[in-house]
């Protein structure tokens, strides 16, 4: 019972690992519902940009959204391939190692897309535009990349856990 539970917990954790992973790096991209894009879409909405600069911005969005598209669509397939993997409650740590490897090609160029879309990007921004994109970006920072909601899934799923079904 003891090891079911670890090995069920163990492979949940890998699965958020995995889909935080890929849910922070890869997407969802600028212009999909819910992204917050390259420096966040928001913070540059707030930023008064000249027509020529949302020109230029909305440019250099349309010449990566094919690659973009790609890259959601691989990493896509490999957490669809990790939860096959995962999905009838067996164990094999060479099969996941090994998936896990296969989906790092498609999340580093996530990394290297997002990079590469942001330096285009900020190029366009005056430097008064960038200190106050990173003003507002620091405001926000509390609200990536865990904070209280985090917190609060994993005090859930702990509760959950520990708590006895009888």
């Amino acid at each position: 019972m003891k090891r079911t539970i670890l090995l069920a917990a163990a492979t949940l954790a890998l699965a958020l690992i995995i889909s935080t992973t890929t849910a922070a790096f890869a997407g969802p991209f600028m212009g999909e519902k819910g992204g917050h894009g390259i420096g966040g879409m928001r913070a540059l909405m707030q930023l008064d940009l000249s027509q020529d600069q949302k020109q230029s911005i909305y440019d250099i969005l349309q010449k990566y959204q094919d690659k973009q598209q790609e890259v959601r669509i691989s990493i896509r397939e490999h957490k669809k391939e990790f939860f096959d993997l995962t999905s009838d409650g067996n164990f094999n740590e060479e099969e996941v190692r090994q998936a896990f490897q296969e989906s790092v090609p498609a999340l580093e160029e996530a990394f290297i897309l997002r990079a590469k879309i942001k330096s285009e990007i900020y190029a366009v921004l005056t430097s008064d535009q960038l200190e106050e994109l990173q003003q507002i970006r620091t405001e926000h920072a509390g609200r990536r990349h865990g904070g209280k909601n985090h917190e609060f899934r994993r005090a859930m799923l702990e509760t959950w856990l520990l708590t006895d079904n009888e």
